[in-house]
């Protein structure tokens, strides 16, 4: 599939072709023309297809630009609901270490399930900052680490041990 770029390109130099074609072959700046009035009823009818040809060309350029604004404000939906659930998930996390006596788990394991919970919550933290700022190309890795983080902690900790 061409690129954005190249199909811009090819647009434009179509527009150059088509404005190229209007202009009248040999007649000079300054320079008296005579009106060939059998070719100018020609001309008007030519003249309001390329009008509506390079209306159709602009409505095209500028829906794609207008789709690129609206990814951009999807973008920055998402990215204010993901700040929001990264809040969400760094209060809970507080309340992880809470839980632990309901668990009856060692004091080694103790240890191990607060440090996953402090990484989560750090990890939690930042993905809430990265998300405010809109920073949305470092979100996936950090979901990523989040999503390793949690299924670390339920295959130790989660089900029959």
């Amino acid at each position: 599939m061409p690129s954005k770029k190249y199909i811009r390109f090819l647009l434009l130099l179509l527009l150059c072709q088509f404005s190229l074609a209007c202009q009248s072959p040999g007649v000079k700046p300054g320079q008296k023309q005579f009106i060939d009035t059998q070719g100018a009823s020609l001309h008007a009818v030519q003249n309001d297809r390329l009008r509506a040809i390079m209306n159709e060309f602009n409505a095209l350029m500028f829906e794609q630009m207008y789709t690129e604004l609206e990814l951009d404000q999807q973008r920055r939906k998402k990215a204010k609901a993901i700040a929001e659930a990264a809040a969400a998930l760094n209060r809970t996390v507080t309340e992880l270490p809470g839980i632990l006596s309901d668990l009856q788990l060692t004091a080694d394991e103790q240890d191990v399930f607060r440090g996953l919970a402090v990484d989560l919550q750090r990890q939690a933290s930042a993905l809430e900052e990265h998300a405010d700022r809109g920073d949305v190309e470092a979100l996936r890795p950090m979901l990523y680490r989040m999503n390793t983080t949690c299924s670390a902690c339920h295959s130790l900790f989660r089900g029959p041990r």
